[in-house]
C-alpha cells in the first residue's frame, strides 16, 4: 500500500498544470504534420500561408503555419512594391488579443526552454543586470528584423536577417528536425560556416535555458518584444487593480520574468503571480466570461436575505451558473479536440495522399528501362556467304552472295553453329534497305555497310562489343537504333564507327533524376503566359534551375544563370522554375532585373510537382544540368558559383 500511495502522490506532484497543458497542445496543433518528421520534408500547403501566433519554424518539418517573424521580414524585403500591410495586420491583431500571454500559453520554443529549464542544476536569479539586458532584445527587433531586411530590399535580396543569423527556432526544429533524417543526409556536404555559427548560437541559447528561466526569450526575441508592446492594451493577459494592490512586492518576486510590475512589457502573462496575491488584486483580463458562484446579486428588497424563498433563489442561481459554467467549458475542450484530431488527420492522411500516389508510380517508372525500337522481324534470308572462324565453332558472314532481297536478316546459325561476327566490307556498296542483324553477332568489322546509301533502319544488339572503323560510314539515310546506354557504349566500338550524317538512337536510361538518369518532363506556365516542356529543348544542353524570390541565395546566383544564357546561347537552355511560394512575384522580379533575358522562366505548379519530381524536399536553390538527350549529367542543391556552373555546363556539352 505504501508503494501504491507513493506513486499516487508523485502523480500528484507531477501533474501537469493546466498552461503547460495549453502549452503542449498548442505546440502539437502548430506541428501537427508528423508525416514531415518521417519523410524529412516541410509541408508547403494552404495553412503556410497563415502565421501561427509563437516562434516555430516555418522550415521545421511538422510546421502546420509560417513563423511571423519569418514572414515579416520577407515581406519587408518586397517593401518598395507593397507595404507588408498582412504581416502588419497580423502581428497587430495577435498583439491586441493576447500580447505576451502568446508567448507564455502558444509558444513552443517557449515550452522548450521551460522544460529545459526543469533540469535540476544551480540557476541563475534576476537581477538588476538581467533586466537591462532584457531590453537587448529591442536591439534585436530593430537592427534585424527592420534596418538589415531593408537595406538588402534596395538591392532586391531578400534577407531575414533574424532567421538566417539568430533564430535558435530555425536551427532546431528546422536545420536538426530535417538533417536528422537520412533522406536529407547528401544535405551535410551543404554545410558551411554559417551553419556552425548557427549551431554554437543554440547550443548557447540550450544551455543558458537550463540555468536561467527562458533565457532566450528574455534577452533575445525580437517576437516577444513585438507582443510586449501590447501587454497593457490586450484584451487576454494578467491585468492589476491598483486599487487593491499594497504594493507588497511579493508578485515581482514570485515572477521569473525581468518585470517591474504586473503586466509589463517584460511579463508573459502566466499567471504565477494570482495566487501569491495577498489581496486579490491580480486577475486575468476576460476571466468575467465564467462567473463563479459568489457573484449572484439578488434583489433583497423582493426577497430578504435569510429568508427560505431567498436561499432557494441562491442555490438556484448557482446550480445555473455551475450548469453555464460546465457547458461553456466542455465546449471549449470538445472544440480544441476536435480541432486537434482534425489538424492530425488532415496534414498525416488526407493532405499530399495524391502526391504520394504519384512519388511511387514514379518510382516504379525509375526502374523501367524503355527500348528506342521494336526489333526488326524479317524472315532468314538464305544464300549468304559465311566463313568458319578459326574456332571451329562459329561463322562469319562475309557477303550477300545470290541474296538479291533488299530487306535482309543475317541468321542466327549456319550449319547449326552460331554466327558471331560480320567480316570485313561484307554488305558494302549493296542496295540493302532494311537489316536484322541477332543477337549471336558480337562483332561487325570495319566498313562492313560502308556506302549502302539506300539503308534506312536498323539495330545493333547489346551483344556486340566491338565495331570497326567506317562499319557505317556513307549511310546518310540510315536510323541507326544501339540497344545499349550512350554512356555505356563498349570501348572496342571505333571512334569512327559510323559518318556523321547517320542518325543514331541510343537506349533511353531510366526515368529519374539522378545523374545518368533522363530526366522527366512536366508542362509548365512561364510568366508570359504561354507552356514550357523541356521536350522543348532536347537537341541542347538544358540548365534547370529552380528559385524564389524569397530566397537569398536563390537571387543572388540567378545572375550566373544569366550570364550563361548569354554565353551559350546557341548551344545551351537556361530555365529558371519559380517555386509555387510567393511565385507571383518572380515575373515582375525577372522584368526589372534581367530584361530581356534569354532565360525561360516558368513558375512550378501550385504543390511544387516539378520540383519534388526531380529530387526536391525543401532546400533551394536546386540545378540540374542535361546533355542534348535530356541525361542529367549534373545536379546538386545549393547555390553555385560561376565557375561551379560553367564547369557542368562545359561537362554536359562534352558528351
Amino acid at each position: 500500500m505504501k508503494i501504491w500511495t507513493k506513486i499516487k502522490k508523485w502523480f500528484a506532484d507531477h501533474k501537469p498544470s493546466k498552461r503547460r497543458i495549453i502549452q503542449l497542445y498548442a505546440a502539437l496543433l502548430f506541428n501537427a504534420n508528423i508525416k514531415g518528421f518521417v519523410k524529412g520534408t516541410i509541408y508547403t500547403g494552404p495553412t503556410k500561408n497563415i502565421c501561427t501566433p509563437g516562434l516555430n519554424c516555418y522550415s521545421c518539418p511538422g510546421a502546420s503555419g509560417a513563423c511571423p517573424l519569418g514572414a515579416l521580414q520577407n515581406s519587408l524585403a518586397s517593401s518598395n512594391k507593397r507595404l507588408p500591410y498582412y504581416m502588419f495586420g497580423i502581428i497587430l491583431l495577435y498583439g491586441i488579443i493576447a500580447g505576451r500571454w502568446i508567448c507564455s500559453f502558444l509558444c513552443p520554443f517557449g515550452l522548450i526552454q521551460e522544460l529545459l529549464h526543469k533540469i535540476k542544476t544551480p540557476k541563475i536569479k534576476k537581477s538588476r543586470v538581467t533586466r537591462i539586458l532584457s531590453y537587448f532584445k529591442y536591439v534585436i527587433l530593430v537592427v534585424f528584423v527592420f534596418i538589415f531586411p531593408l537595406m538588402y530590399m534596395f538591392r532586391r535580396v531578400p534577407l531575414p536577417a533574424f532567421c538566417k543569423y539568430i533564430c535558435p527556432a530555425g536551427t532546431l526544429e528546422g536545420a536538426m528536425g530535417l538533417l536528422s533524417n537520412k533522406v536529407n543526409a547528401s544535405w551535410f556536404s551543404m554545410l558551411g560556416p554559417l551553419f556552425t555559427w548557427k549551431f554554437i548560437l543554440l547550443v548557447s541559447f540550450v544551455v543558458g535555458a537550463i540555468f536561467m528561466f527562458r533565457f532566450f526569450c528574455r534577452f533575445f526575441c525580437p517576437l516577444g518584444a513585438l507582443y510586449g508592446l501590447f501587454n497593457k492594451i490586450s484584451f487576454f493577459g494578467i491585468q492589476l487593480d491598483k486599487s487593491n494592490c499594497t504594493n507588497c512586492n511579493l508578485c515581482v518576486k514570485k515572477c521569473q520574468m525581468d518585470i517591474a510590475h504586473v503586466g509589463d512589457q517584460e511579463c508573459i502573462s502566466c499567471g504565477e503571480c494570482i495566487d501569491v496575491c495577498p489581496t486579490g488584486a491580480i486577475s486575468w483580463k476576460g476571466s468575467k466570461i465564467i462567473l463563479h458562484a459568489n457573484e449572484i446579486n439578488i434583489d433583497e428588497n423582493v426577497t430578504p436575505i435569510g429568508t427560505p424563498e431567498h436561499d432557494k433563489l441562491v442555490e438556484e442561481k448557482k446550480k445555473k451558473i455551475k450548469t453555464r459554467n460546465t457547458i461553456i467549458k466542455v465546449s471549449i475542450i470538445a472544440s480544441m479536440a476536435a480541432l486537434l484530431i482534425g489538424a492530425l488527420l488532415y496534414y498525416n492522411v488526407f493532405y499530399g495522399r495524391n502526391d504520394d500516389k504519384k512519388s511511387s508510380e514514379n518510382q516504379t517508372e525509375v526502374q523501367t528501362e524503355r527500348p528506342t525500337e521494336p526489333p526488326i522481324v524479317i524472315p532468314d534470308t538464305h544464300g549468304m556467304e559465311f566463313e568458319l572462324n578459326a574456332d571451329g565453332e562459329s561463322y562469319t558472314v562475309t557477303g550477300l552472295g545470290d541474296v538479291t532481297d533488299s530487306e535482309i536478316a543475317i541468321p542466327a546459325t549456319y550449319e547449326n553453329l552460331p554466327v558471331t561476327a560480320i567480316g570485313e566490307s561484307a554488305f558494302a556498296n549493296t542496295d540493302i534497305t532494311l537489316l536484322s542483324i541477332p543477337s549471336s553477332i558480337t562483332s561487325i568489322g570495319a566498313k562492313a555497310f560502308e556506302n549502302c546509301a539506300e539503308l534506312t533502319r536498323t539495330i545493333i544488339p547489346e551483344s556486340v562489343t566491338v565495331i570497326g572503323e567506317n562499319a557505317f560510314a556513307g549511310c546518310s539515310k540510315a536510323t541507326i537504333s544501339c540497344s545499349i546506354l550512350k554512356a555505356d557504349k563498349p570501348a572496342g566500338w571505333a571512334k569512327n564507327w559510323c559518318s556523321d550524317d547517320v542518325a543514331i538512337k541510343w537506349l533511353l536510361p531510366a526515368t529519374g533524376y539522378k545523374v545518368g538518369m533522363l530526366c522527366p518532363e512536366m508542362s509548365l506556365d512561364t510568366y508570359k503566359g504561354s507552356s514550357f516542356n523541356i521536350s522543348q529543348t532536347k537537341g541542347k544542353v538544358t540548365v534547370i534551375n529552380f528559385w524564389g524570390t524569397w530566397c537569398t541565395p536563390c537571387v543572388q546566383e540567378l545572375p550566373h544563370f544569366n550570364d550563361i544564357a548569354n554565353e551559350y546561347s546557341d548551344s545551351v537552355a537556361v530555365i529558371a522554375i519559380h517555386s509555387a511560394l510567393d511565385s507571383d512575384t518572380g515575373g515582375d522580379y525577372i522584368s526589372e532585373n534581367f530584361p530581356g533575358t534569354k532565360m525561360i522562366i516558368p513558375r512550378d505548379t501550385q504543390n511544387d510537382d516539378y520540383f519534388k519530381s526531380l529530387g526536391g524536399t525543401v532546400a533551394y536553390p536546386m540545378t540540374l544540368v542535361l546533355d542534348a538527350d535530356g541525361i542529367v549529367v549534373f545536379r546538386t542543391e545549393g547555390s553555385l558559383t560561376h565557375a561551379q556552373l560553367k564547369n557542368a555546363v562545359e561537362l554536359a556539352l562534352s558528351k
